[in-house]
């Protein structure tokens, strides 16, 4: 009898589909309750106390993602979305039909936790989601189907890599990464000895960004006690679009524009025989109308 083991397929949000999934995972977030008391040295009870459901998945398909949820979340409720186990075929490579397992997100929040955007590799956006039980009838928000056919995409037809950042229209030379922390932070609603959140809700929005690099005029650029971002002294990140099957394209791709907020100094980090790199921070602001982080195209 075969043992079947399992890999991941691509994120279904409502009716959009997101592909080039790296990695997913699935935290039941069980909180246990532990009874031990009166002189004994051994827990004689136990039971689940509170239950947070929520999970992870990263996906190179950056554009794509975010065009979909946004730089600052969406709700799960009206659209579900679906992850899936796919089965793997011993002896062969996955198994085809209806024998894979189905995971629904039925109520919720999904949101982006991180974009990593290195040089000379694709980068890639991480997201959290979050279940919720807004019936408080204790039916859990991720359901498992099993036996169940595979849907969406595992098209990987699309790259972006990193382009140049400007700062006040100066281009920062040598960039090695740019991190961005997206910053939202969720808070649940509970009580009534329910086991589930009833519901949850973005708290606060604090992004910011790491850059790397080995430009030493970020130092005079910026300065000692940092630089005031506005309209006019805007911070731009460009990710090239890479063409498939080919190169980078330097004439299009995405742009994360920074347009109120600060930029510091960060540090220098150098090893013996090696070039020393050079770290600074964005850190956003509101700007009336905008999004702190406003993504567009070149």
């Amino acid at each position: 009898m075969s043992t079947y083991v399992w890999d991941i397929h691509g994120v279904e949000y409502g009716s959009s589909d997101i592909g080039q999934i790296t990695g997913q995972s699935v935290n039941r977030g069980i909180q246990r309750i532990l009874g031990i008391g009166s002189g004994e040295v051994e827990r004689q009870y136990t039971s689940v106390g509170r239950e947070n459901p929520g999970g992870t998945f990263t996906t190179k398909a950056v554009n794509t993602a975010l065009g979909i949820i946004g730089v600052n979340g969406a709700a799960i409720g009206t659209n579900d979305l679906i992850l899936y186990r796919k089965r793997m075929e011993p002896g062969g490579t996955r198994s085809t039909g209806s024998v894979h397992d189905k995971i629904t997100i039925s109520d919720g929040i999904v949101f982006p936790a991180g974009l990593t955007i290195p040089d000379g590799d694709d980068a890639a956006v991480s997201y959290q989601w979050f279940g919720v039980d807004t019936n408080a009838d204790g039916t859990s928000p991720v359901a498992v189907t099993v036996n169940q056919a595979l849907s969406g995409t595992t098209n990987h037809d699309e790259g972006y890599r990193l382009g140049p950042l400007t700062i006040n229209g100066t281009t920062v030379d040598n960039v090695q990464s740019v991190d961005v922390n997206f910053g939202i932070q969720v808070d649940f609603v509970q009580g009534d000895g329910t086991i589930f959140p009833r519901d949850c809700y973005i708290a606060q929005i604090l992004p910011e960004l790491t850059v790397t690099c080995f430009d030493s005029a970020v130092i005079a650029l910026i300065g000692e006690t940092g630089l005031d971002i506005n309209n006019s002294t805007k911070v731009v990140v460009k990710l090239r679009q890479v063409n498939k099957n080919s190169a980078v394209s330097y004439a299009a791709g995405i742009t994360l524009t920074i347009t109120d907020g600060m930029v510091h100094l960060d540090g220098y980090q150098g090893t013996h025989g090696q070039k020393g790199g050079f770290s600074f921070r964005v850190v956003p602001t509101k700007d009336s109308g905008t999004d702190l982080i406003v993504l567009g195209t070149f």
